[in-house]
């Protein structure tokens, strides 16, 4: 009797869905707040054993593991993974009407691989967010960019290329999770590290009326920011002093003109806190709350637009 309950448990909590599987459901670990914090200052140290980040394997194990069967494309029938946090109420009480947010995450490109774990890469800088007595209710959705591919987005010029893309297949992951999960529609948000602003510009075009707010992390700045400016979404840009990587004065010039369009946009220059020039997601993350500002925005509606 007891077994029948537990496999009831798992296909509510735990769906599996159209071409969805699920490979592995979360197991979350027990940690003290000292722990919770080691963890989150470890940045950029390789880690062998968990063949990515080394705290991606604290983080792993708060997220399901899913198998996706993409039918488009170079990806055709392959097996796509990606990595779903679910909210804690909703895993505590998957009847509830409650809706909540969901935020997609775009790693950057270290993060990309076929192991569906290194995309969480810096993600252990928002754990309080995601595990103990601070943890909030919110979906997490982080897919990963294949070894081959390389990118989010190829250049758009021939609109068959859409089909070849990691983007494209996260479009249809997030198109099937919204239509299963209790999710809130008007609080759909993304993250962008660096390589992953391309899939965060191309996302908020690919899915218009959609995303109430964007953050992007040490971006690699998408032409496409220059030449269609986005009011309706909330935009936050971080960057370090001197990255290399990026073009301050470029960012702060579309921030001005999206402002004097009516848009909400800012940009923050960060103090460098490691020796890594490209660093801005720790400052991001713990001083600054970016995690935090995104779950408080909402989809602007119609007459507001």
């Amino acid at each position: 009797m007891r077994s029948i309950f537990v496999m009831l448990f798992l296909f509510v909590a735990f769906p599996v869905f159209g071409q969805f599987e699920l490979l592995e459901s979360a197991k979350p670990e027990t940690l003290s707040q000292m722990q919770i914090e080691e963890i989150m200052g470890a940045d950029s140290k390789k880690d062998t054993l968990a063949n990515g980040y080394l705290a991606s394997r604290h983080v792993a194990c708060l997220f399901d593991a899913y198998g996706y069967r993409y039918t488009g494309g170079e990806y055709k029938n392959d097996l796509i993974s990606f990595r779903l946090r679910l909210p804690p109420s909703y895993v505590a009480n998957p009847d509830s009407d409650k809706k909540y947010p969901l935020i997609i995450w775009f790693h950057g490109g270290g993060g990309r691989g076929d192991d569906n774990q290194k995309q969480l890469a810096h993600i252990q800088h928002i754990l309080p967010l995601l595990t103990g007595e601070g943890a909030k209710d919110f979906f997490l959705l982080a897919t990963q960019c294949p070894v081959r591919h390389g990118f989010w987005t190829t250049e758009r010029d021939d609109p068959l290329d859409i089909a070849d893309t990691p983007l494209a297949y996260t479009e249809e992951i997030f198109d099937t999770l919204v239509e299963t999960y209790p999710i809130d529609k008007d609080k759909i948000s993304v993250v962008g590290f660096c390589a992953g602003m391309f899939a965060v510009r191309q996302f908020i075009e690919d899915r218009p009326n959609t995303v109430a707010a964007a953050v992007a992390i040490s971006y690699a700045m998408p032409k496409k920011f220059d030449d269609r400016p986005v009011t309706d979404v909330a935009l936050w840009f971080f960057y370090v002093e001197k990255d290399p990587a990026t073009n301050p004065d470029t960012i702060k010039s579309y921030v001005e003109r999206v402002n004097k369009l009516g848009g909400n946009a800012k940009t923050t220059e960060c103090k460098r806190e490691t020796g890594d020039a490209h660093n801005s997601w720790y400052a991001a993350f713990v001083k600054y709350k970016a995690f935090e500002w995104l779950l408080e925005q909402k989809r602007k509606s119609p007459e507001e637009k």
